[in-house]
C-alpha cells in the first residue's frame, strides 16, 4: 500500500492545484454515481428475490440467478474467552495493524443538500457551515 502511514494533524493544501481540484471534482461525481447506481441495483435485487421466494435459482431469457444461504458455521467468542480468561490477552496478544482510511468531505450548498438528499432516510448528515465559502461541509454517516 502507498503511504502506509500519516503523520498526524499535517494538512496539503490543494486548492491552487487545478488537476487535483478536477480530480477530486470527478471523485465526488463518480462516488454520487456508485450511489445512485447502488440504490437502483439493489431495488432491482430485492425485487426478484421477492419473486424468487423459496427458490435458489431464477432463470431469464439472457442469464440467470441464484440465491443461497451461506453455511453456517461456529466462530469463536474472543471477548467472552477473554473475559472468562483474561490471562490469555498476554499469552496470546493480538496483533491488529491499523490500516489508513480515505473519507472525502465535500462543500456543497446547504439548500442543494436539502433538495438532493430529503428523502434520504438510511443516513444522517452533520452539516457545517464554512462562512469563508457561504457553503457548508456535510457529513453523511
Amino acid at each position: 500500500m502507498i503511504y502506509a502511514e500519516h503523520i498526524p494533524l499535517t494538512i496539503t493544501d490543494l486548492t491552487e492545484d487545478e488537476s487535483a481540484n478536477q480530480q477530486f471534482e470527478q471523485l465526488i461525481q463518480a462516488r454520487n454515481q456508485i450511489e445512485k447506481h447502488q440504490e437502483q441495483f439493489d431495488l432491482l435485487k430485492h425485487q426478484l428475490q421477492a419473486k424468487m421466494q423459496q427458490a435458489e435459482r431464477a432463470t431469464f431469457l439472457t442469464g440467470s440467478v441464484t440465491w443461497k444461504k451461506s453455511k453456517d458455521s461456529v466462530s469463536l467468542d474472543s471477548k467472552a474467552l477473554l473475559k472468562s480468561h483474561p490471562e490469555y490477552i498476554n499469552q496470546f496478544p493480538p496483533a491488529k495493524h491499523g490500516t489508513r482510511r480515505f473519507q472525502m468531505y465535500a462543500m456543497v450548498d446547504k439548500s442543494d443538500f436539502i433538495h438532493k438528499h430529503h428523502e434520504n432516510t438510511n443516513k444522517q448528515a452533520y452539516i457545517s457551515p464554512c462562512p469563508q465559502h457561504g457553503l457548508f461541509y456535510v457529513y453523511l454517516i
